[in-house]
């Protein structure tokens, strides 16, 4: 058998470091944020829309809050029985926690009757940290856009429609703020639940979840904030006043992802409507893998050393300069950077090499739905429409949050089949090019001003000086 061809794309070292400084500068990309979505379709069982919800819950549930700790969940038939299989993987290796997790989690769903059956006896229990960290980030969201949510309500006029239409699902809601009666206004209940959730985020605290004694205690603080937080994410305050300002607005933006977070816990309905959970097999994604040079891990080095290579000397150190400037931020060379693949990208790869390219094909929904307890990275986005194209496959997410990740890491350990060697390969030349050319665009618009651009060559883009210099820089997929 002929040897593969050696690769074009940058080191791992020299990606992670561009990664760096985009993460460092707070980049990001709104184009990725609807990359690999998946389109709602008039299938019977909801298809992979509903697929993809359900799945982004699993995720959810499986993953503790611990730093870096990011799951991903799909279904798929990968035995010769064609039987659909939930699938589970994690950034890093699965622990034998989490393997037990998982088992724990089947048992809660296939005992429960209800979502806050598996929020009580599930959820408080494995994702205590999960919950406070989503609760305090929509806290401090609330805090930030408190006052422009105050002056929308006062010029807000509601639709003409009974209360239950103006925010549905809120008939217990109602009954619990206004003791059986119903607001004067629209308008009152409006600023009564926005002032009572934010209430409620700021006095939310989980007391000692290992105890089941108190979990019935903390399923219901839980449940006082969902009905509000739930009402607000429905109502037609946010139909029509909020959403419309989110594309253009980064703090209302912000405001709603988080205010949703804190209510898809109710989404583990999905789980219970949907699923059969005595007779759905479980498995964990393993991929076959090499060691990485340098054991995974070196340091951050310094910018304008990354920058040179992209263009002139004296560019580059002043884009470096720059760099430093207006962030609290501290650029540390020293720093250690350990990529890792991520579960999105483990996942796929998984699935391919335990399934062959027609049987992939052959799957009866043209979306591969795979959910994840985080929002893609800008790579991973780059990587799956690029991997999309390349085989021909429509692997989907719920989409993107359009930021970089310097510990992400090319799948350059793991072991593939030449039937996939070439699409893998592929998605990773993409990913390497548009990074460079991100990194390129954005170091001229927005470490340099106009004027300091016109002081300075740009060098040869195509040469790739700083990528040629070393044979480390052109590593094969393994």
């Amino acid at each position: 058998m002929p040897p593969r061809p050696t690769r074009k794309y940058p080191s791992q070292e020299t990606l992670s470091r561009r990664l760096s400084i985009l993460e460092f500068k707070d980049y990001f990309d709104p184009a990725a944020v609807r990359s690999n979505i998946s389109e709602r379709t008039h299938e019977p069982d909801g298809g992979s829309h509903r697929a993809v919800r359900a799945l982004d819950v699993v995720a959810l549930c499986l993953t503790s809050g611990e730093q870096g700790d990011v799951t991903a969940a799909a279904f798929y038939p990968i035995d010769s029985k064609k039987q659909n299989t939930l699938i589970v993987c994690k950034n890093r290796e699965a622990t034998p926690q989490d393997r037990l997790r998982l088992i724990d989690f089947k048992k809660t769903l296939i005992a429960s009757s209800a979502w806050t059956d598996v929020f009580r006896d599930f959820i408080l229990r494995h994702c205590a940290e999960n919950i406070t960290k989503r609760v305090k980030l929509f806290k401090e969201s609330f805090s930030q856009i408190h006052k422009q949510l105050e002056d929308m309500a006062n010029t807000y006029t509601p639709p003409q429609a009974p209360l239950d239409q103006v925010f549905p699902r809120s008939d217990k809601l109602r009954e619990t703020l206004y003791k059986g009666g119903e607001p004067a206004d629209p308008r009152v209940m409006l600023f009564d639940v926005l002032r009572k959730c934010r209430q409620a985020a700021g006095e939310f605290a989980i007391d000692r979840p290992e105890e089941r004694e108190t979990a019935q205690q903390n399923l219901d603080k839980y449940l006082d904030l969902w009905k509000l937080a739930d009402c607000i994410r429905v109502s037609a305050f946010m139909e029509l006043l909020l959403l419309p300002l989110s594309t253009s607005d980064d703090i209302v933006a912000k405001f709603i992802r988080r205010l949703n977070k804190v209510c898809q816990y109710a989404r583990i309905e999905l789980l219970l409507k949907h699923y059969d959970w005595t007779t759905l097999p479980t498995c964990w994604a393993t991929l076959s893998s090499t060691v990485m040079p340098q054991g995974g891990k070196f340091s951050r080095g310094t910018a304008n050393s990354m920058l040179e290579p992209l263009m002139s000397k004296q560019k580059s150190n002043l884009a470096a300069i720059n760099m430093m400037k207006n962030t609290s931020k501290v650029w540390n060379p020293r720093d250690i950077l350990r990529p890792t693949i991520h579960a999105e990208i483990k996942m796929i790869i998984f699935i391919h090499t335990r399934t062959s390219p027609k049987a992939v094909s052959d799957s009866p929904s043209p979306q591969l739905p795979i959910g994840c307890s985080k929002r893609s990275c800008i790579c991973c986005s780059i990587w799956i429409a690029a991997f999309n194209e390349s085989s021909e496959m429509a692997w989907m997410t719920s989409g993107s949050h359009g930021k970089p990740y310097d510990q992400w890491a090319f799948a350059n350990t793991v072991k593939l089949p030449d039937s996939l060697y070439e699409h893998v390969a592929a998605a990773q030349d993409i990913v390497a090019d548009r990074i460079r050319g991100i990194l390129v665009k954005f170091v001229g618009s927005a470490l340099l001003t106009e004027q300091e651009l016109q002081l300075f060559p740009e060098s040869d883009e195509d040469a790739s000086a700083g990528e040629s210099d070393t044979s480390s820089n052109k590593l094969d997929l393994y």
